[in-house]
């Protein structure tokens, strides 16, 4: 119950902050196997659907929110970003991947589900609410450069990421960059049990 009650302060709180910047929203959802674990008796996913579906009673009428869910991948398969620093991608490869038009969709569902989240926003602006279990280590390099990318062409676009893993460098760096809000369920999860001692 203590978990639940968090997700809905923190979906709260991501909206509320996004409706007082007047901006249009997307909701990004990890709906992979990893979200399906347990924590506080329950799966994470249920756990934020039920969240979700509370938050969104408060949402304010005709503000926009559109919820987009991705698979993500966890497996090192196809291109290996490690290698990428030997090799960095070319202006047009990152500038494909982050618009969603590359021919490599399939290898890198999360870049894929970022660039969807970001054409739903109106005027190229606005909040991604990026809630995920894990992401590939693999592609943390990548993610990385194309948040650069797709900051540097759409400065108003900001990326909040709540981590319901702990401690996921990839989604740490997404908000970074992003100029967005990086937050660890499981950090506050720790923090409300010191408290409540």
């Amino acid at each position: 119950m203590r978990i639940y009650l968090i997700i809905v302060c923190l979906l709260a709180s991501s909206m509320n902050m996004s409706y007082a910047e007047e901006k249009s929203n997307v909701l990004l959802l990890d709906t992979s196997e990893n979200m399906r674990h347990s924590i506080d008796g329950q799966h994470k996913l249920n756990l934020v659907k039920m969240a979700l579906s509370d938050v969104i009673q408060f949402w304010p009428q005709g503000e926009k929110l559109a919820v987009l869910s991705y698979q993500s991948q966890h497996e090192c398969n196809g291109f290996d970003t490690k290698n990428a620093s030997k090799k960095p991608l070319t202006q047009v490869q990152l500038a494909q991947l982050s618009n969603g038009d590359s021919n490599t969709k399939q290898q890198f569902p999360l870049l894929n589900a970022l660039a969807r989240a970001k054409g739903q926003l109106l005027d190229q602006q606005g909040n991604i609410i990026l809630i995920a279990a894990a992401s590939n280590p693999c592609h943390t390099t990548l993610s990385c450069n194309i948040v650069k990318k797709i900051k540097q062409n759409n400065p108003d676009i900001f990326i909040h990421t709540i981590d319901m893993q702990g401690n996921n460098a990839t989604l740490q760096c997404i908000a970074k960059l992003s100029g967005g809000k990086y937050v660890s369920v499981f950090d506050i999860l720790k923090l409300s049990q010191v408290i409540m001692l």
